[in-house]
């Protein structure tokens, strides 16, 4: 199954550049304040049928939430043909894997070999954009956005997450990222328009 959906999507054309960050970092407000002439793919939380649901991932444990966002991502890099410019996406497979390896520990073989065949059956991102915020900042915009699944994160929580996305952010090409400690729109959006003219 994971070998035909792999093969249906190598053959599409999918320029993408991914946001890192910490949840509630401003990603989603970094993609809509760059230029409308880029694309935009949104991650859609709410279309995951086991957020929120705290009672069914303590009983299973997070196999089923993170394999949801994990496909759905997919999904949405995949049903974009960006032959003509690129899409910026503000979540990234590489936050993804970190989150779910945090959340399923030893358990997350079975998470893995999904993300692995998924991942190497479409190009690599152009460029990834790795929002490193200040944690107390990131902390105070998770508590004012009210999700209620997100209500008991704690700065402690912010801190670990953004070690891990730091550790696997080191791990990428280091000309293919742009970290930014501040919220920098012009820097953001000249830098993807550098990496989408690489590929006019």
């Amino acid at each position: 199954m994971l070998s035909r959906i792999a093969s249906a999507a190598s053959r599409s054309v999918i320029r993408r550049v991914e946001v890192i960050g910490v949840f509630g970092s401003g990603k989603t407000f970094l993609v809509n304040s760059l230029d409308s002439r880029f694309k935009k793919i949104r991650e859609r939380h709410t279309a995951n049928r086991f957020w929120g649901r705290r009672s069914f991932q303590e009983a299973s444990g997070f196999l089923a939430y993170d394999l949801d966002f994990l496909l759905d991502h997919y999904y949405l890099a995949t049903r974009t043909n960006t032959r003509n410019g690129i899409a910026v996406c503000d979540w990234s497979f590489v936050s993804d894997r970190v989150w779910a390896l945090l959340r399923q520990g030893r358990d997350s073989a079975v998470y893995r070999k999904v993300h692995e065949e998924l991942t190497d059956a479409i190009p690599e991102p152009i460029g990834y954009i790795f929002l490193d915020y200040p944690a107390r900042l990131i902390h105070q915009r998770i508590q004012s956005r009210g999700r209620a699944p997100e209500a008991t994160i704690t700065a402690d929580d912010v801190v670990r997450a953004k070690k891990a996305l730091s550790n696997a952010v080191e791990k990428l090409p280091s000309a293919r990222v742009l970290t930014l400690k501040t919220s920098d729109i012009r820097r953001a959006h000249r830098q993807v328009a550098e990496w989408e003219a690489q590929y006019e």
